[in-house]
């Protein structure tokens, strides 16, 4: 015989032995495996039945709507270029952070009164006080609350599912719609973003440009009226144009700085660089209404245009009514489009949601799974009766092999 059919022969042997000794530990393993059956089918008949309730609801992106061109202009205008980045990730993302929050958990334990359906034992609903003091903390009430809670985000989808897991299935199926309840009432109570308080502002700016537009029309007309003036020269229109010009766009810069120190510090490069921009503005704006420099008179061989206030052959008045309306025309025309913009801004940063299934009281739990508890432990105990027959074969072994040896 060679080797290797004397390792075939060998390895035959060592299957025969271990057959062998299961047929020899057969009611061990058998009982063990019907006795853990039937131990786990009584257990898991007394557990606690757990039962789960899903609310779902899907996030809004209101930007999805806006045209090419607005958005593009918003990219241009250097005013709100950079507000899209601070409020960045989806609504869904939001959601989920909100829902998760420690804040909104409280709001929803406190609106269901959990505080005396998680500790009832501890409440005498009678005299309707604790029997014991302290009463339960908002920290355990919190803890148990966020055991039983879960989301599940799909950020492709934008949807976003509540997940309540509990003995009550009526319960839990309250709990998850509160939560729905509480994350509409937390949204409408503090979304008071930054672009939120933008928009509110040039909303503000906007309404009062267009008074003070109408308010100078109105003079101006009565005064062309008045003095039956019709038109000016070239060059009075073009100092007017010009002036407009830098006024609206000084009235811009200012906007703007007044925008940014709401998170930025004067230390910031971006507000020291509108202030030096403001300041040069300004300059030019004295350089031609009086033909001043830092309130230095500047000669005639170095202006480009003449100061209004030396205008010839034209009421002043009448020069300073126009350059108002057209002051205000630019500053309305720029508003608007900031206002429009601000708005797309207000949109990105929103969390709105709707409802896509309210939750309802499951009449399937999924604890315990007992089909499944049962087969575990069946499969289980097989393992461990063919290990203890192994331990106890090599046991006996051991125990021959001593007698053997005293004999």
């Amino acid at each position: 015989m060679d080797r290797e059919e004397t390792k075939d022969f060998e390895e035959e042997i060592n299957i025969l032995d271990y057959l062998r000794v299961l047929k020899k530990r057969k009611k061990l393993i058998f009982y063990l495996f019907f006795f853990s059956v039937i131990f786990t089918s009584i257990i898991s008949l007394f557990m606690t039945k757990i039962y789960k309730a899903e609310a779902t609801l899907m996030s809004i992106e209101p930007t999805r709507g806006v045209s090419s061109s607005l958005m593009s202009a918003a990219e241009s205008l250097p005013f709100l270029s950079g507000l899209g980045s601070r409020f960045s990730g989806s609504s869904a993302t939001k959601l989920s952070n909100v829902l998760e929050s420690r804040t909104l958990t409280e709001n929803v334990a406190r609106s269901l009164n959990l505080d005396k359906i998680f500790f009832i034992k501890n409440w005498d609903s009678e005299k309707k006080k604790w029997k014991k003091n302290p009463p339960p903390s908002m920290e355990k009430i919190v803890k148990r609350l966020r055991g039983m809670v879960s989301t599940l985000l799909d950020t492709k989808k934008g949807l976003l599912i509540v997940s309540v897991k509990y003995k009550d299935p009526k319960l839990a199926a309250k709990i998850a719609n509160e939560y729905l309840s509480a994350l509409q009432e937390f949204i409408n109570k503090n979304t008071m973003t930054l672009a939120k308080k933008n928009r509110i502002s040039l909303e503000n700016q906007l309404r009062k440009t267009r008074e003070e537009l109408l308010r100078t029309e109105d003079l101006l007309a009565t005064f062309q009226q008045k003095k039956q003036i019709v038109a000016l020269d070239k060059q009075t229109e073009s100092v007017i144009k010009t002036s407009a010009d830098l006024k609206a766009r000084l009235v811009a810069k200012k906007v703007e700085l007044g925008t940014i120190k709401n998170y930025a510090t004067d230390s910031n490069p971006d507000v020291i660089k509108l202030k030096d921009e403001i300041a040069e503005v300004e300059k030019q704006v004295s350089i031609i209404d009086i033909g001043q420099n830092d309130g230095k008179p500047r000669k005639n061989g170095d202006r480009i245009f003449l100061p209004i206030t030396e205008t010839p052959d034209v009421g002043l008045n009448y020069i300073r009514l126009k350059r108002e309306v057209m002051v205000q025309e630019k500053v309305y025309e720029l508003l608007s489009q900031q206002y429009e913009i601000a708005k797309i801004e207000e949109a990105k940063d929103s969390m709105d949601f709707v409802v896509i299934d309210k939750a309802v009281p499951s009449e399937q739990r999924i604890k315990p799974k007992r089909k499944q508890n049962v087969m575990i432990a069946g499969i289980t105990s097989i393992f461990i009766g063919v290990f203890l027959a192994f331990i106890l074969e090599y046991w006996e072994n051991v125990k021959k092999g001593d007698r053997i040896k005293e004999e």
